[in-house]
């Protein structure tokens, strides 16, 4: 029997292989009951919740049930899979419990109910065992099933996709079952072809057959085609005229073949835009440093890495180091884009602006300052064919505008993408959902799903004890990496990655997307959730809904949201006999409208549960002078950090002749220390994550501005490598006698302890006018925030009685900050909960949110 990894369950971990039955698996068919004299016979309903449509689900059942010899039906209703059978006690129970453990691969069941049948229609059990069409019901009532996730191509279209006998032979849209679009073409429920974007395309004789029959794979699968009836593959140039004989002689290629062409095109250095599942993918040799410096200049993309696509594992491996637990992310049916370990990486101490050589034959501009590259494999028959002939990756990034969302439509990227790709590889079925690639990572020896997209959503979130029978609620989350989340008795449905919704294209996208998951799942919230920040864009559009609909409005503090998702993710119950935990949140910026001394927080320390949270502890807040433009421009947090440290006039008395002080008194500082002190656009702020810039300014990494955000964090810690990480565990500091920077822990007369990073500046000042390794100071950097989180939660948890210590908020993207907090934590017999299939960073504010608000409008009180 065929094998295959299925993907990221609901944990976040990688799912074991699971045995898929064959069409040609040898069951017993003939219809009709096999009676147990030792047994008495009984009819059964049976229903199955969750993820149950459009993964092999009936034909699944279908196939036990001719095994075991029951009589009845299986159909698709709104609320998953309905079966009705009848037989032995002991065959029904059998069914009930293969269903529990070996469903299909790709189902996600989220309960199974079952009870006696007590009809007497004996018409329905005189056919044997057969497969009904849907039925959603006769009332617009909510569906409870879920929408399945994009599948990458499974091993046996695989096979079928390069065999020469095969009618199907490089069809660039094999599907089956097991594989193929889903979200991306959908447009209503229930899951059937004539509510997806295959509606278009009719169905041959051939394809018919096989969607009619039940021991065939193919059985209803919605995108089902051949060449003969299916969805066409065409290129075009820049203007849209589609490919002439000229055009292929250009690339050395006489004949039409679109992918042919595409190849040498690309080989050529050209940039080629492709219509990919969830929309335009940008493409270029990864070898070509030319060709990406083309276009990342066309694109205005300077330096955000650029994401690869490999042919296979064994490509990867030659320009990357994979785990076991890489590699089963990278075989799965979600076939993500994983953070790796590229094999070679240098970076000079001097310059380290400088982009390095980061693996073998990869163009050095494809991650500057970056020690790993983002990678993944295909995740269509397209790129299977567009990959064959590559021994290199390709780069594989967004077709989009500078700020906007990716490109969907044939129009809008001749539109938007004309003056990036030379080249357009099309075709005529259209994506109805927006869906970008999700990101992952391992860290600490556990996945960790940074953004949520195809191969992850739309599939629901579990609901920790207690919120079964919470209302429904719509959650907007945050205005950065934005998803929304729509939660229901049967889990919480977290949208694909939106984007940043300061731009309008994807603030109309955000909304049009929003309209389609409630049309969808006919979702009628009791609430609205947003974030407490009056100026958010996502809120703004939560409490115009609320008015529009009379819906109570719940506004949500950013970081009690970080902690809420964290807790829900691990299945925190509701009530927990009133035990709180700790949250360690760190991030960028987040509002809390009331605190009278910042109300920019980043960098706290929470006491709480779902209902309420409390501040305990933070970062010492300093100004961002110039608001927003702090969040740019890193000089900007290093001046503010020096000058609240020990003033920057003893920093240039004192180190003046440093280079980086010298670089960065270039810049207008006596302007913006005269802002401080008069409180001119400078707001108070705890800030991590500007804290990290004005590190990461300090040592020289995008000192001046950045382009993308996390820019100098990104640099600050991938500038951090094996032997530095280990020096700081073995030596100690030029200028400190321990090898981490020292933090002060001080406890203000409110009551709330304060972080003070100024002795960490002086310890790095010192080793900066010692020559110390950049690489160096970064770690030793991360091993004194982290000891100094360490013992300040350490503190908290023994005077509050906690023993859950929750890390939230996307500074905990951070690998090295993540392994030696969690290390410090456990090692004071804390339970640390971390972020896995939900993001750490703002993509999984909405799903807290949703979980906040649920628990404050319970109608009873925790028994």
């Amino acid at each position: 029997m065929q094998e295959w990894s299925s993907g990221i369950n609901g944990c976040g971990h990688i799912v074991q292989n699971q045995n898929r039955l064959p069409a040609d698996a040898g069951l017993t068919m003939t219809p009709g009951i096999i009676e147990d004299s030792a047994q008495p016979v009984v009819q059964r309903t049976i229903h199955i919740r969750g993820v149950v449509q459009g993964v092999g689900m009936r034909p699944a059942v279908w196939h036990l049930a001719q095994q075991l010899g029951l009589a009845g039906y299986v159909r698709n209703d709104a609320d998953g899979v309905l079966i009705c059978c009848r037989g032995s006690l002991g065959a029904v129970e059998r069914l009930i419990s293969q269903l529990q453990t070996s469903p299909p691969p790709q189902a996600r069941i989220s309960g199974i109910e079952h009870w006696p049948w007590e009809g007497n229609d004996e018409a329905r059990f005189s056919d044997g065992f057969v497969i009904l069409d849907s039925h959603a019901g006769a009332h617009p009532l909510p569906f409870k099933t879920g929408v399945a996730a994009d599948m990458a191509t499974c091993p046996d279209c695989l096979q079928e996709l390069f065999d020469p006998d095969n009618r199907r032979y490089r069809y660039p849209f094999i599907n089956c079952t097991h594989c193929g679009p889903r979200l991306s073409i959908v447009g209503s429920l229930p899951y059937d072809r004539a509510n997806t974007s295959m509606a278009a395309f009719e169905l041959c004789a051939h394809c018919q057959r096989e969607f009619d029959d039940p021991q065939d794979r193919r059985f209803h699968a919605q995108p089902n085609a051949c060449p003969k009836c299916g969805p066409m593959l065409w290129v075009t140039d820049h203007t849209g005229a589609v490919l002439s004989v000229e055009l292929s002689v250009e690339f050395d290629q006489a004949d039409h073949d679109p992918i042919a062409v595409a190849q040498a095109a690309l080989r050529a250095g050209k940039i080629v835009a492709i219509k990919a599942v969830g929309g335009f993918q940008l493409a270029v040799d990864a070898c070509n440093e030319s060709a990406v410096a083309r276009l990342r200049q066309r694109k205005h993309r300077p330096h955000k890495p650029l994401a690869l696509m490999a042919r296979d594992l064994d490509a990867v491996k030659r320009f990357c180091r994979v785990s076991e637990q890489e590699q089963a992310l990278l075989q799965s049916a979600a076939a993500p884009l994983v953070l790796l370990d590229a094999k070679q990486f240098a970076v000079s101490n001097c310059e380290p602006t400088i982009a390095p050589s980061i693996a073998p034959h990869i163009a050095p501009n494809i991650a500057p300052m970056q020690r790993r590259l983002g990678v993944m494999l295909p995740s269509s028959p397209l790129h299977h064919l567009l990959l064959e002939t590559f021994d290199t990756p390709l780069v594989m990034t967004s077709g989009n505008s500078v700020g906007e969302p990716q490109c969907i439509s044939n129009h809008s990227a001749f539109e938007k993408l004309a003056g990036i790709a030379d080249l357009f590889l099309l075709h005529d079925r259209d994506i109805l959902n927006r869906v970008d690639d999700s990101v992952v990572q391992v860290i600490g020896g556990q996945p960790q799903i940074l953004r949520r997209g195809r191969g992850d959503a739309p599939l629901p979130l579990p609901l920790p004890p207690g919120f079964d029978t919470a209302a429904p609620v719509l959650a907007l989350g945050a205005d950065l990496k934005n998803t929304f989340c729509l939660l229901g008795q049967n889990g919480a449905v977290l949208s694909q990655h939106m984007g940043d919704l300061q731009e309008p294209a994807t603030l109309a996208d955000f909304a049009n997307s929003l309209a389609l998951y409630q049309q969808l799942y006919r979702h009628q919230p009791h609430c609205i959730a947003v974030d407490a920040h009056p100026q958010y864009h996502a809120s703004q559009v939560g409490r115009q809904l609320a008015q529009q609909q009379n819906l109570p409005l719940v506004e949500i503090q950013h970081h009690h949201a970080h902690m809420a998702a964290c807790l829900g993710e691990h299945g925190w119950p509701l009530c927990d006999e009133g035990k709180p935990v700790l949250a360690i949140t760190l991030d960028g910026l987040g509002y809390a409208p009331l605190d009278q001394r910042s109300t920019l927080w980043g960098g706290e320390i929470l006491l709480g549960d779902y209902a309420s949270a409390k501040q305990l502890a933070c970062l010492k807040p300093v100004p961002l002078p110039g608001g927003n433009a702090a969040s740019v421009q890193p000089w900007r947090n290093t001046v503010a950090q020096l000058h609240g440290a020990m003033g920057w006039h003893t920093v240039i008395e004192h180190y003046g002749e440093l280079a980086a002080i010298h670089a960065i008194a270039q810049q207008p500082v006596a302007t913006l220390v005269a802002m401080m002190e008069q409180s001119l656009n400078s707001p108070l702020s705890s800030s991590c994550g500007r804290l990290f810039d004005a590190v990461a300014g300090l040592l020289g990494f995008s000192t001046t501005g950045m382009s993308f955000e996390g820019q100098a964090a990104m640099a600050l810690e991938a500038a951090i490598g094996e032997q530095d990480w280990q020096h700081t565990q073995a030596f100690p500091s030029h200028a400190c006698p321990s090898q981490a920077y020292p933090f002060a822990l001080q406890q203000q007369e409110s009551g709330l302890w304060q972080i003070d990073p100024a002795p960490m500046w002086h310890c790095l000042l010192q080793d900066l006018k010692a020559a110390a390794p950049s690489g160096l100071m970064a770690a030793r950097f991360h091993q004194g925030l982290a000891r100094a989180l360490a013992q300040c939660a350490q503190q908290l948890a023994r005077r509050h009685q906690v023993d859950h210590v929750v890390l939230s908020g996307g500074v905990f993207q951070n690998r090295h900050l993540t392994v030696a907090l969690s290390g410090l934590l456990q090692q004071h017999q804390l339970t640390v909960l971390t972020h896995s299939q939900v993001p750490a960073n703002d993509g999984g504010i909405a799903f807290g949110q949703a979980l906040i608000a649920a628990a404050n409008m319970r109608n009873a009180p925790c028994a």
